[in-house]
């Protein structure tokens, strides 16, 4: 068997700890003869597609054994009696165990490591019924089955309950704090999705149906229904949540990103007025400075340092050739210097690797935004004072 790994101090306070302790249960002599006997026929097993008879009253032809199926997958029944353990509390472990990873840990010490939750505000909100917290979700399990840890994705009865009523995803708690004053906030989904409506069809009126219809305006017109769909802006994002887990930060972001962007680049525009107001009043020496700066705030605007460079790179070149004795190599180095500082308030490279280990960006927007403040003086003298000693 494997050594049962020490709890830390963190975990050995929690309340429930004292479960971790607790011996295994042996496996039954007639269990243990089942498998020293070798699998069973595979007609005797019950097909993926025959799933729902596990519902049925009754026993079915097997109910422990193991095989390979005609189609090479594998099989395993294992029938575990559970005196005294009623549906209700069947539905309250797996509501409760996936929350902690401690919690999963105690099921069995020796072999399971962590049971995280797709959506753990949907288990925690006490507006959805206790058999209903886990429908539709995932749980994302690390666990040894035999050859060692390994991650595995256990689904939800997603197709099972095709006949629910689909959750509303509405937020029930009363907020308390602005932030999620702002999360439940509907009228900016209400003027949000307006002003793409108002958009969509001044296209139309101005352009012709044909000639405004492409790809920017069918995803334009989805985003504005989900607007009044899920008035919300939490409700939103937990809808999206629950269909694509990992990626949902990043698809919401870029579309308004995008439009962020068309506002920074067209001529004229917000971008060059920051950029320009910024290096009006350089010199030489502090010119790198107010590049440096400049990316800092632009980059706020536009996350991806390519698209940045296309709004803010000529400025700085021809800001450079204008004032006498500016270094443009030290300006173009401020501006990736500026892109790096900020890229930690909205570090989106961050976003997958935390959705990965179920973590959310404001448990770490804290330590990033604190790195922020020290790099942006550093950057600052070092741009200042090195090129006098270089």
């Amino acid at each position: 068997m494997p050594a049962r790994p020490q709890l830390k101090p963190e975990e050995r306070a929690l309340s429930y700890a004292k479960y971790y302790d607790l011996p295994i249960t042996p496996i039954p002599p007639e269990k243990l003869a089942v498998l020293q006997a070798g699998p069973i026929d595979p007609k005797l097993a019950l097909p993926i597609e025959r799933r729902n008879d596990l519902l049925n009253p009754g026993y079915l032809d097997c109910e422990v054994g193991w095989c390979v199926m005609e189609n090479g997958t594998g099989y395993l029944a294992n029938l575990t009696p559970m005196p005294g353990v009623t549906p209700e509390m069947f539905n309250w472990w797996f509501a409760w165990h996936g929350l902690e990873d401690m919690r999963y840990r105690i099921w069995d010490p020796e072999d399971h490591f962590y049971a995280r939750q797709q959506n753990p505000d949907r288990i925690k909100d006490p507006g959805v019924p206790m058999r209903e917290k886990n429908w539709g979700t995932v749980h994302f399990v690390l666990e040894d089955i035999g050859p060692g840890p390994d991650e595995l994705v256990e689904l939800g009865d997603i197709a099972t309950e095709a006949d629910v009523e689909p959750a509303s995803y509405k937020i029930t708690e009363k907020p308390s704090t602005a932030a999620e004053h702002m999360n439940t906030f509907m009228p900016f989904m209400w003027v949000t999705g307006a002003f793409i409506f108002i958009y969509i069809a001044y296209s139309v009126f101005t352009k012709g149906l044909l000639g405004a219809l492409n790809m920017n305006l069918v995803i334009f017109m989805f985003v504005g229904i989900n607007c009044f769909l899920f008035p919300q802006p939490r409700q939103w994002i937990e809808a999206h949540k629950n269909s694509m887990h990992l990626a949902t930060d990043v698809m919401l972001q870029f579309p308004f990103y995008g439009a962020i962007m068309g506002m920074m680049y067209v001529e004229n525009g917000l971008g060059a007025v920051l950029v320009n107001g910024m290096v009006s009043i350089a010199n030489a020496q502090t010119l790198p400075i107010f590049s440096f700066l400049s990316a800092c705030v632009v980059n706020l605007f536009v996350p991806s340092q390519g698209s940045q460079f296309t709004v803010q790179g000529p400025l700085i070149v021809e800001a450079a050739r204008q004032i006498d004795g500016a270094n443009l190599v030290n300006c173009l180095n401020a501006f990736v210097y500026g892109d790096e500082c900020t890229n930690l308030l909205q570090p989106l490279y961050v976003i997958p690797a935390l959705s990965v280990v179920g973590m959310k960006l404001k448990d770490v927007w804290g330590f990033m935004a604190f790195i922020c403040m020290f790099w942006l003086v550093i950057v600052c003298l070092g741009l200042y004072f090195i090129p006098m000693f270089v």
